[in-house]
């Protein structure tokens, strides 16, 4: 079995490929079930019996429909910031290319994977079965986040064989977590605490040739001591999704400082979600967000010169003003409340 070891993991593969070991060196803990194999794909037949576009078969996990075959493995490159571990797998008629990136100075490991999708009627998943008890876990939704149950004891349950969720999914206990972030992929099924997010499917109908060709998405598994709140797990999610971008400029004469921002914002839970011109052309809109369920108040500095401040609505309208001192200005939030505010 090969081995690799990081600052923060040291990690087990087994001949297919597959993480069979994932220690946390900071928490002192083994992340995965024993005798599990991590970032295992999953094959199935997938039939729906209506909508062939639109349903998963609930039969589904009935109908395995292979195993990925590894054809080759190789350190891409290895260095002081990360390191890219390259692995090939054939399944079915496709193939799967993907980079797995481990960070020296970040806890997230991602799996930057392409495949050439050449199935039909197939479900491709990929599984993480972590060492963490829970009967509950944790999805993003627009603007906050949800529990839903990792077991299925209750018909309702049972029909929540596959849930959504947006750019992440938790399961936690007291003191010690793992995370699943995604950049595009928003189909779980959690059992016990297996996290399996669903990648591809392969419907005939009504298009033939529905998602067949080349994909590219990653997903990060995110290990971290306390809950998803306390880890930021939002915060890795959002950096997963939208990396910073460099741009080169024209070098000029002055001075500028070291850093600068657009906007002063000092939040905890509070997302800044949106910054957009208002649609009356007169100033700018912010909406923002309490992620984590908790109350937060919330210091917003705008380095432009402005005049007034509302309270807004979805619409734009004005509504209340809100005081501001020297270009700041101070924001209340309760749990999972958006507000959207009008800089004049």
């Amino acid at each position: 079995n090969d081995r690799w070891e990081t600052p923060h993991y040291r990690l087990t593969f087994n001949e297919r490929g597959e993480i069979t070991s994932l220690f946390d060196k900071a928490a002192g803990r083994e992340v995965l079930q024993q005798g599990g194999r991590a970032n295992r794909f999953h094959f199935f037949h997938d039939r729906p019996t209506l909508w062939d576009a639109w349903d998963i078969d609930s039969r589904y996990e009935a109908q395995p429909a292979g195993e990925a075959e590894l054809v080759e493995k190789y350190v891409l490159h290895s260095g002081q910031v990360r390191d890219v571990l390259r692995f090939r797998w054939t399944l079915g008629q496709s193939q799967i290319t993907q980079d797995l990136i481990l960070y020296a100075h970040d806890r997230r490991i991602d799996f930057k994977t392409h495949v050439d999708w050449k199935e039909a009627h197939k479900l491709l998943k990929v599984g993480f079965p972590v060492d963490v008890v829970a009967d509950k876990a944790t999805y993003e939704i627009p603007f906050g986040a949800l529990e839903r149950p990792t077991h299925r004891n209750t018909s309702w349950e049972q029909a929540q064989y596959e849930v959504c969720g947006h750019r992440f999914v938790d399961v936690s206990e007291h003191g010690y977590g793992v995370s699943l972030l995604n950049d595009c992929k928003y189909g779980y099924d959690i059992q016990g605490s297996t996290i399996r997010l669903s990648l591809l499917r392969a419907p005939q109908w009504p298009d033939a040739t529905a998602d067949l060709g080349a994909h590219d998405f990653t997903y990060s598994l995110y290990p971290h001591l306390g809950d998803w709140r306390s880890a930021h797990t939002l915060r890795k999610a959002a950096e997963l999704n939208l990396e910073p971008s460099a741009l080169a400029a024209e070098g000029k004469t002055g001075q500028l400082p070291s850093t600068s921002g657009f906007i002063r914002f000092n939040g905890q839970h509070v997302v800044l979600d949106t910054v957009k011109p208002s649609e009356d052309g007169q100033g700018s809109i912010l909406r923002l967000y309490e992620s984590a369920g908790g109350r937060e108040t919330v210091t917003l500095g705008w380095n432009h010169p402005f005049s007034e401040v509302y309270r807004s609505n979805a619409l734009e309208e004005k509504l209340e003003p809100v005081a501001h001192l020297q270009g700041e200005f101070e924001l209340h939030f309760a749990p999972f409340e958006i507000q959207t505010i009008y800089v004049k």
